[in-house]
């Protein structure tokens, strides 16, 4: 099912080149934190990883957003795995520099060769310092089978061209 999900936004995306604001891209996740807590007991972790992004405008104000990450986690040697599909909206503020974005996904996690399924929710802030930097920030929160909490991200996107970014 998820994979005729992705195929169904890919072919929609690629069709929806009229909009100016598509996309792709590749990206560095310097640290990647993870708390578990079960029974009363926690533990921490962190690691690193890389990851693919894809976003294509279907309106003015409208998205697809595609995004695929691996991360192995240090000390417990984990390697998760994520798909994320999902459409969101951006809205611009006075300042034409500032806009915020919703983003509503569905979310496949794979730790380990064991799959999980759920929804995320994010809602963010961006920053356009110069034609070929960004500057974002997000806050989000996922409900992924027994994997529920919230998520933060920060960043750059560096725009190469017209159509590769680094995030």
């Amino acid at each position: 099912m998820l994979k005729k999900i992705a195929a169904a936004a890919a072919l929609t995306a690629f069709a929806t080149s009229a909009f100016a604001d598509n996309k792709v891209g590749v990206f560095f996740v310097p640290s990647a934190e993870l708390e578990i807590s079960a029974g009363g007991e926690s533990a921490d972790d962190d690691g690193d990883g890389f990851g693919l992004y894809g976003k294509f405008s279907v309106s003015p104000n409208g998205f697809i957003n595609l995004e695929y990450s691996a991360v192995e986690l240090d000390d417990s040697e984990l390697d998760i795995d994520q798909l994320r599909i999902g459409f969101g909206g951006n809205i611009q503020l006075d300042s034409p520099a500032f806009s915020v974005m919703l983003l509503g996904e569905i979310v496949q996690l794979d730790i380990d060769d064991e799959d999980e399924t759920g929804l995320g929710v994010h809602a963010g802030i961006n920053y356009v310092a110069t034609p070929q930097l960004d500057i974002y920030g997000q806050i989000g929160y996922l409900s992924i089978d027994d994997v529920d909490g919230p998520e933060f991200k920060i960043g750059v996107d560096f725009q190469a061209n017209e159509q590769f970014s680094l995030f």
